[in-house]
Formats: C-alpha cells, sequence, structure tokens
C-alpha cells in the first residue's frame, strides 16, 4: 500500500491513540525524512508505538509519560518485538517497511566488518535510500498484528485503541504532551505534586499546614449566626427544587454513577445558586478554575524541592469585586496588592471574583467522605486560600492583621452520593517561645517575616444514613455563606480594604514598592537557590508556531 500524495501519516505516535502527532503533507518522496526519523527512534531504543502504548488516560498520564519519557533512552534497553502491538494504519506499512530495511543494514554492517581491510572507512548514509519507495514492498495484505496476541485487554479494546477510537484528551493533557515532545527534558521540570502522591503530605508539612484536627475557638460562635435579611424560598421555588434534588441524588446512586455526575448535579445544588447567589448578587462562584497567583511561602523552596500543585476546586464560592469595593477604591490599590485578592497571576485579567472563602471536591463512593486525596485537595485550597487574605490584612495594619487571626475562616467540602465533610480552616501564629515548627520565613533586614500555621477542625458532618437531605444541606450553607461569609467576612475585607487605600495615600513611597514589584509578596522566593531550576513550572501554553512534524523533530535535538 503507497501512502498517497500529502496523505498524513502517524509517525510519533502510540499506536493505542493515546498520542497521535501528524505529519502533514507526507507523501512517497518523503520517505527518506521518515527513515532519519525512526533511525533515531531505534538509535534511543523507544520506538514511538511501543513506547505509549500502555500509556494510561486520566490523572495517572503525566507519572507514566515522566517515568517513560527520558532525554536519553536507555540503550541496554531490549527492544520490544514491532508485533508486540498493533499499529495505526498509515503507520504500520513504514515501520514494517522501516524493519526490512534495518534487517539488511544489519547485514551489510557486518559484511562490512568482515572486508574492513577493503573498505575502512566507508559508512552507509540515509541518504543512499533517497530513491527507494518502501511502500512498494509492503503488501496491502500483510497480517495485521491479532487482538488476541494483547493479554492486557479483550480483543475488542485492542481493535478500539489500535485504531485510536478512545475518549478525547483534553486541553491540558495535550498541552502537556505537546511541550515534553518538543523538549523531552522538560520531563523533571514539568513534575508535579499533586494530592494523590505521597509527597503531597510533606509538601502540606513545608507550609507549617497541620494535618490532625484541633480545636477552633470560633466554631461555636459561627453555628449560632443568624441570616440577616435573608428572603426564604418561596413554596414555588422549593416545589421545584426539592423533587430536583431527590431525583439527582437517586441517579447518581445508580450503580453506574460517577463522580462527573455528582459534580454536575449535586454539587451544584449544594450552594443553592438561585437563592444564596443569585437572588442577593454578592457572592460568585467559579467550576474547575485554577489558582494561578503566586505560591505560598514553603520550605520546599530552601530545601530545592518541587511545589504543590496549584489549587483547582471543583467548586469554589468567592465574592462578587463589586459588592465589596468601589471601583475607586478597589483602582487605588497597587496591582501586586489586588492579585492577592483575585487569586490571579500577573499575566492574567484580573478577575471580578475576589477571595474564595469556600471550596468544594466531589469526590464518588462511600468513604469519599473522608478521601485522604480531597481532604489535601481542601489544606491545599485552604492554605493558600489563608495566605492571601493574611498578606492583604497584613497590609492594612496591626489592628487588622490581628482580626485576621481571630475572625477569618476558610471553608472545605468533601462530598459525594454519601454525604458531606465540611472542615473550618484558620491561620494562626507560630509560637513566640519556639514550641512549634518555626517560621518558614525568619524576620530579617526590616522583612516582618512569615509566620503563619494553618489549623482546622471538622465544622459538620452529613451522611446519607442521617439527614443527607436538601433541608439540612440549605440550612448549613445558608449558616456558611450568608451568616458568615456575606455577614461578617465581607465587612471585614471591606474595612480592610478601606485602611489599605489610606495608608498608601499616607505613604506614597510605599505604594511604590508594590507598584514597582509584582512579586512584593514572595517573600524573596522568586529566584531559585544555588542552581535550582525555577518553580512552579512553566506555563503549558500550546504554541503554534511549529508543525506537528517540527515538534517530533525536536525531541531529538
Amino acid at each position: 500500500m503507497k501512502p498517497q500524495q500529502g496523505q498524513g501519516a502517524s509517525i510519533a505516535i502510540e499506536s493505542t491513540g493515546c498520542l497521535e502527532v501528524l505529519c502533514n503533507g507526507v507523501g512517497k518522496e518523503d520517505v527518506q525524512s521518515r527513515l532519519k526519523l525512526f533511525d533515531e527512534l531505534r538509535r534511543r531504543r523507544c520506538p514511538p508505538a511501543q513506547l505509549f502504548s500502555n500509556m494510561p488516560l486520566g490523572p495517572n498520564s503525566y507519572s507514566w509519560l515522566l517515568e517513560n519519557i527520558k532525554p536519553s533512552w536507555d540503550p541496554a534497553k531490549p527492544l520490544p518485538s514491532p508485533g508486540s502491538r498493533p499499529l495505526s494504519k498509515p503507520y504500520r506499512d513504514v515501520f514494517y517497511g522501516y524493519n526490512a530495511r534495518e534487517e539488511s543494514e544489519i547485514a551489510l554492517a557486518e559484511h562490512q566488518k568482515q572486508n574492513s581491510h577493503l573498505n575502512d572507512g566507508i559508512v552507509q548514509s540515509i541518504e543512499e535510500y533517497e530513491h527507494i519507495d518502501f511502500s512498494e514492498d509492503f503488501d496491502e495484505q500483510r497480517p495485521f498484528p491479532s487482538p488476541d496476541r494483547d493479554t492486557d485487554q479483550d480483543p475488542e479494546r485492542t481493535f478500539y485503541r489500535s485504531w485510536g477510537y478512545l475518549p478525547p484528551l483534553s486541553e491540558d493533557a495535550v498541552a502537556l504532551i505537546d511541550a515534553i515532545i518538543a523538549n523531552p527534558a522538560m520531563a523533571e521540570e514539568l513534575a508535579r505534586v499533586g494530592p494523590d502522591k505521597p509527597e503531597f503530605i510533606e509538601g502540606l508539612i513545608d507550609r507549617n499546614v497541620f494535618l490532625d484536627e484541633s480545636e477552633d475557638p470560633r466554631v461555636d460562635h459561627i453555628k449560632h449566626l443568624k441570616p440577616e435579611n435573608l428572603v426564604p424560598e418561596t413554596e414555588e421555588q422549593r416545589n421545584v427544587h426539592k423533587p430536583l434534588w431527590d431525583r439527582d441524588q437517586a441517579k447518581c446512586d445508580e450503580g453506574s454513577s460517577n463522580e462527573a455526575l455528582f459534580q454536575r448535579t449535586m454539587m451544584m445544588s449544594l450552594i443553592a445558586r438561585h437563592c444564596l447567589i443569585y437572588e442577593r448578587n454578592i457572592l460568585d462562584f467559579s467550576v474547575e478554575e485554577t489558582w494561578t497567583c503566586h505560591p505560598m511561602p514553603t520550605r520546599a523552596y530552601s530545601d530545592n524541592q518541587p511545589f504543590l500543585t496549584q489549587p483547582k476546586p471543583d467548586l469554589a464560592v468567592c465574592f462578587r469585586r463589586h459588592a465589596l469595593v468601589s471601583d475607586t477604591t478597589w483602582y487605588s490599590l497597587p496591582a501586586a496588592t489586588r492579585r492577592l485578592a483575585s487569586y490571579k497571576s500577573v499575566v492574567e485579567v484580573v478577575t471580578e471574583r475576589v477571595f474564595h472563602f469556600c471550596t468544594i471536591e466531589a469526590k464518588k463512593g462511600k468513604p469519599a467522605i473522608s478521601d485522604p486525596i480531597g481532604q489535601c485537595q481542601s489544606l491545599n485550597n485552604a492554605s493558600q486560600a489563608l495566605h492571601n487574605m493574611f498578606e492583604f490584612f497584613r497590609e492594612a495594619g496591626p489592628q487588622h492583621e490581628e482580626g485576621f487571626f481571630t475572625r477569618v475562616r476558610f471553608f472545605s467540602v468533601v462530598g459525594s452520593t454519601e454525604g458531606l465533610m465540611i472542615r473550618i480552616h484558620r491561620a494562626t501564629r507560630e509560637p513566640a517561645d519556639g514550641s512549634g515548627r518555626g517560621w518558614i520565613v525568619e524576620p530579617s533586614n526590616g522583612e516582618p517575616g512569615y509566620p503563619l500555621r494553618f489549623e482546622f477542625q471538622v465544622f459538620a458532618t452529613i451522611e446519607k444514613r442521617d439527614d443527607f437531605t436538601r433541608e439540612k444541606v440549605l440550612e448549613t450553607f445558608e449558616n456558611i455563606l450568608l451568616c458568615y461569609g456575606e455577614n461578617e467576612l465581607r465587612l471585614l475585607l471591606r474595612n480592610a480594604t478601606e485602611a489599605i487605600v489610606e495608608r498608601f495615600r499616607n505613604n506614597p513611597g510605599e505604594k511604590r514598592k508594590r507598584t514597582s514589584n509584582n512579586d512584593f509578596y514572595r517573600h524573596g522566593q522568586r529566584f531559585p537557590p544555588n542552581s535550582r531550576k525555577p518553580t512552579p513550572a512553566r506555563s503549558l501554553a500550546r504554541s503554534d508556531t511549529n508543525t506537528p512534524t517540527e515538534k517530533v523533530m525536536n525531541w531529538f535535538e
């Protein structure tokens, strides 16, 4: 079978369709470039069809890539059989042709070795094959590797994988794969310490995050807060949302339910958007939005360890900026200070959503409410959010800083079809007598240092076997979002904002320091210590400057 002129051929691919990098315009005149590519693949002992054939989809894809893609492949590693996995149709012809050519090269090399006294120094190059059309030697009926040779999967699944009949990759996954193909050395730089890894616990400890529950003196006060100006649901609204909750709950209880179904149904109902958010126009929410603000201080920086991943809660509740401060007050703040509130990076447009104070992580299955991964995600979210608020309140002056420690709280929820685990988080000071873990950044040269540690207590547990009803959930979130968030935390933030503006108005020099320094709140953790590579990892934004073929060839440079 001859490839048609201009036909795209999968060359740097995994045969299962997990990764497809198409070379546009590859025709029979380009056999030479194909052979050059496969020469390099074979030299590195990593033919792509075999290399990616076992790559899992989902959250483990990156760790698998990190383990299997290396800048230089171990030449001692046994070479997989070309027939051990079925190949994509456009690819298998070239691959079989390459195997045949390689066998002839081996024979030629042996002949040259035996007659080295006659042809010493002669090296056969790839250009000698320029005039050869290997597709002429391909039999269109060449046997395709049988699916039942794959012992890992049933034949039908293997057939689907061999032809790329698989779920699409997410944009993030594609960007990650593109980045690694373009530069395999980036694999180490792109390493992530996610909540599913044991190192995540160490990363939390490096932030002075407590893993065990401790008593919060503010819990009883918050539980007994009463909502102000609460407009209760109308009977008509209740008659709509109550049956919807019951039906969603029944749907999620089905054996075929999954985390995504819970996220799109019951999770969204937890915050009662119609009456707690839209009707009041004070709170807002985001779904699976990454917090790209500067990372909070951590001992991992000085220990040359990777940072934790950026928070990306399934659902986060925050304030609408216009309900917190006026435009005049807001834009009187330096940009670096505004980014503390928006949780956005320096290169992003500052959002109208500010100060997230409640996050929800959705899980599936019975143990989800005590799920350790959900707890780790929540501790990551809470510590980053409390850090941002601490820096903001510290700017407002000692009185507001003290108010931060005594009154500012963050709520995290881990939820599933089986119920909810709600935790209340706070920041406390490291003891002055040195009995704690110690400051992450010690005061020096007039800088105040970083005294925080982070604690939590279980605020409420709602289990299906007890009272996982819409009425109980609505009552709980009214208490968190309205009684505490809207009526107490919002006032604290508004007063702190006005105090910051007043302070900078009276001291323009302090404002200029923050205006001219986007990294003002990073406590010196900006440039890598010693020879350490910068963290967090570089952006994975996809580039359209290179063709797929160029991206593949860059792999070997």
